[in-house]
């Protein structure tokens, strides 16, 4: 489609792409059911 996610280049951000940071909600979003979280 041509689409990209949009980063925030922050340090540390790569690592963490899959292990704490996540771009689909539908997808991973169950993993995080009843947690506490910040969404930007």
């Amino acid at each position: 489609t041509g689409s990209r996610y949009r980063r925030l280049n922050v340090p540390g951000e790569e690592d963490l792409i899959g292990a704490g940071i996540h771009f689909c909600a539908t997808c991973d979003g169950p993993f995080y059911k009843d947690e506490e979280m910040l969404v930007v």
